[in-house]
């Protein structure tokens, strides 16, 4: 099992802004789930991998001083943190 992130268009009068966690087999399955809870009206699915980012990441310098986040933190942080998403069912 394994965790994927959707997020919603910003054109969603009720959702922008927050994201959905699923654990599902596989991202099919996760998509499947989402679909079931909010019908279509979602906009990217992520991987755990690309839901996370650090300083492995080639664009850790770049993120940082964008979303004014300490360079020298050595622990990932999620879109959610970057991006101020609120997490809901």
């Amino acid at each position: 099992m394994a965790d994927y992130y959707f997020t919603f268009r910003q054109s969603d009068t009720e959702n922008a802004g927050k994201y959905v966690k699923i654990t599902a087999s596989n991202a099919y399955e996760a998509r499947d789930e989402m679909v079931r809870r909010h019908g279509k009206s979602w906009a990217m699915c992520y991987s755990e991998n690309e839901w996370f980012t650090g300083p492995d990441d080639r664009w850790w310098p770049y993120i940082c001083r964008l979303h004014n986040i300490n360079p020298k933190r050595d622990e990932p942080v999620s879109q959610a943190e970057i991006y101020g998403l609120e997490q809901i069912e």
